[in-house]
């Protein structure tokens, strides 16, 4: 193994005698400190590394004892009876889509509905959790308590990383049979098939971006969203909203799509194909995981050139596809009654436009927001299965056949090539539904009448090293070392007594912060609430030319969404690229909310490239205004993290422009590079390099 690839470091933890916490009962039993430290307790699921957790193993705490404290009694007793008679999915047992969800929902439906807000509760609460902990499936333990933590506890909650509570999905199965004296299996005797992300994260341009695809911190957001936002959650059982559900999945999906171009700009790579229903399509690309299941199995691999025709379901994938499309040309959907759900109106307005959209999202998505499941289907949900069931036949497995390939794991989807042409497809089709708007962005309808952009600027917030004068400023990114912990991946405890544990160096990207200066102007008589909207976007095309307009519109990345006040005459406006609202923030001060889902704000920034990548920034100021009766405020703006991409359980969203404004749609400028100082909006020239290369 390359040695600047991974490092396992083993170190002894020094123990130190503290004052036990005081129990439930007795302190303050619903305190935001003391959920955190109990839940994450119990995250070790090989070996228990400390107080809680070996007080739960040894426990006799069984929930059929204690049915008349549950508000579902029912659920509890059908769930933990199959749990004990092991009906329900092994301690280990590899992911099996249908099986996960039948087990997921029980799990979290008892954990939701116990009222947590007396001792006696908080106390169920913890010890069910600790119950569930130890006997259920590790991965649909973890499914259950992301979606704990961003509903029941929002705010108040984040799990330990997911890449520490199972490494195996995310750590170089060399290293990890290595900790664990395990020989290597014989995969068998096919060609070497693509293994990513292994010996081959050196970012050098012309490689495949895998330093990108294999980021922990973007695999976790991809995990986080999918148990935040789950298709199959009935939201009114749980008095959830989860407000523009559909249009969070078409956009979302589309923002990770475009920023996945961006690095095939950094890498000077050219464009990938789009997956299609075509019987001659075939998926070209091979893959084998460099990581592992949880139970330390080997992923299916996936042959190249292979065909999705070979599946059963084939056919339904091609007769949704001919509905979608007939639905999105006739411009409505048809719900079960034949009832008519219009995407678009004559005189289209944002409402209208979110509505359509949100429509639209979630008969793509198959949620059970779906105004007729059964007439358009599954189709994104099935193009995934579909190619996670692919296996290539050089490689034989003794995994039952409805094992699934990477392509139906959330947190390892993003790591295949094959994940972005599925959402090419989808996203084209998002683009299709939006295009079909009569209602094209133009100066009229963009602008803010008496707010004007008058300059923006870009200033380094760290020390970097000097650059040659460049014709525009520059923002730079560059490779680090950092570490987590495999712990969690020791199979045998005795390795981790005296507290030993072990942890892995890999690198990752990351970038210079910087700051935004904005020159805003303001003629009106009165203070202005407003929202400034920042996203950047690449220039040029794979072919070395600008890129078409319609395609470096859609291609916008948002990189920051914030309210202001704006006062009458000069305002000076400087925002920290780290206090960015689509980020996960890496440290959370006290009184913050708390979430996992979140962009990784290493990945802030493309990586771009030793010459340079040419981005066009651009920044638009509107006002702020109410939706249902919300509206975001310098005020409230730290209740709604992370919103842009992850929505929020219980609040409308606090924006009434459509997810990607303005570049949600068709937009026509007469002079888009040109009108400096003189609108609400301006494009601003940026060169993205790359410094360091470890």
């Amino acid at each position: 193994m390359r040695h600047d690839m991974c490092v396992v470091l083993v170190f002894i933890c020094l123990s130190i005698l503290v004052n036990s916490l005081p129990t439930n009962k007795d302190s303050n039993f619903a305190s935001d400190q003391l959920l955190q430290h109990k839940i994450s307790s119990l995250f070790n699921f090989f070996c228990a590394r400390n107080p809680d957790q070996h007080a739960a193993k040894v426990s006799t705490f069984d929930p059929l004892n204690y049915l008349s404290l549950y508000t579902n009694p029912d659920t509890v007793s059908k769930f933990v009876t199959a749990l004990q008679q092991n009906l329900t999915s092994p301690r280990w047992g590899p992911y099996l889509s249908d099986k996960e969800r039948i087990d997921t929902i029980p799990m979290f439906d008892i954990l939701y509905f116990i009222d947590t807000s007396t001792p006696q509760g908080f106390d169920l609460f913890y010890n069910t959790t600790a119950y569930f902990s130890l006997k259920a499936n590790v991965r649909q333990f973890i499914m259950a308590m992301e979606l704990i933590s961003s509903t029941k506890f929002f705010g108040r909650l984040t799990l330990p990383p997911f890449s520490t509570s199972v490494p195996q999905f995310f750590s170089p199965k060399s290293v990890l049979w290595g900790i664990n004296d395990v020989v290597k299996p014989h995969l068998g005797e096919g060609e070497h098939v693509e293994e990513d992300g292994g010996d081959k994260l050196t970012g050098a341009v012309g490689e495949d971006p895998t330093y990108w695809k294999f980021d922990a911190g973007y695999r976790e957001f991809h995990f986080a969203w999918n148990m935040d936002l789950p298709p199959d959650l009935v939201q009114d059982k749980y008095q959830i909203r989860f407000d523009r559900k559909g249009e969070l999945f078409l956009y979302s999906h589309h923002y990770m799509e475009v920023r996945y171009w961006a690095e095939l700009r950094s890498q000077n790579l050219p464009d990938i194909e789009t997956l299609t229903l075509n019987k001659t399509f075939k998926v070209t690309q091979g893959y084998s995981p460099f990581f592992l299941m949880a139970d330390f199995s080997v992923f299916p691999v996936r042959g190249p050139g292979d065909s999705l025709t070979t599946q059963d379901n084939f056919q339904n994938l091609t007769i949704w596809e001919d509905i979608i499309l007939k639905s999105l040309a006739d411009g409505y959907a048809v719900g079960k009654s034949r009832e008519r759900y219009p995407y678009h109106q004559p005189n289209e307005t944002d409402a209208s436009d979110i509505a359509g959209t949100d429509v639209f999202g979630a008969l793509f998505q198959s949620t059970t927001a779906s105004v007729n499941i059964d007439l358009y289907g599954n189709l994104h949900e099935s193009l995934h299965l579909n190619l996670a069931h692919l296996r290539d036949p050089r490689f034989p497995t003794k995994l039952p056949k409805d094992v699934m390939g990477v392509m139906d794991h959330a947190e390892s989807s993003v790591t295949d090539s094959a994940f972005y042409q599925i959402h090419y497809y989808v996203d084209n089709l998002y683009k299709k539904h939006k295009y079909y708007s009569p209602q094209i962005r133009n100066e009229q309808n963009m602008a803010y009448p008496g707010i004007t952009v008058r300059q923006v600027g870009l200033n380094s917030s760290q020390h970097v090293p000097q650059l040659k004068t460049e014709k525009f400023p520059v923002l730079t990114t560059y490779f680090e070392y950092y570490s987590y912990n495999v712990t969690n991946a020791v199979i045998d405890c005795q390795k981790l007594e005296s507290g030993k544990e072990y942890v892995i160096s890999r690198k990752r990207l990351n970038y210079n912060k910087f700051e935004y200066n904005f020159d805003i102007f303001s003629s009106h008589g009165g203070n202005e609430d407003a929202i400034v909207r920042v996203f950047m976007g690449p220039y040029i095309a794979a072919d070395g030319k600008p890129y078409p307009i319609d395609d470096f519109y859609w291609n916008m990345i948002e990189m920051d969404k914030f309210p202001v006040v704006i006062e009458p005459g000069e305002n000076r406006i400087t925002r920290a690229s780290s206090d960015s609202s689509i980020l996960k923030k890496d440290v959370i001060a006290p009184g913050e909310l708390k979430r996992n889902c979140g962009w990784p704000s290493n990945l802030l920034l493309p990586k771009g490239n030793p010459e340079g990548l040419h981005m066009k920034l651009f920044v638009i100021v509107t006002p702020a205004k109410e939706r249902h009766g919300v509206k975001l405020t310098v005020q409230n703006a730290a209740e709604f993290p992370a919103f842009s991409l992850c929505g929020h359980p219980y609040s409308y969203l606090p924006d009434d422009k459509p997810m990607g404004f303005p570049f949600d749609k068709r937009m026509h400028l007469d002079n888009p590079f040109g009108s400096v100082g003189k609108s609400n909006f301006m494009f601003y020239d940026v060169t993205i390099k790359h410094l360091i290369s470890l």
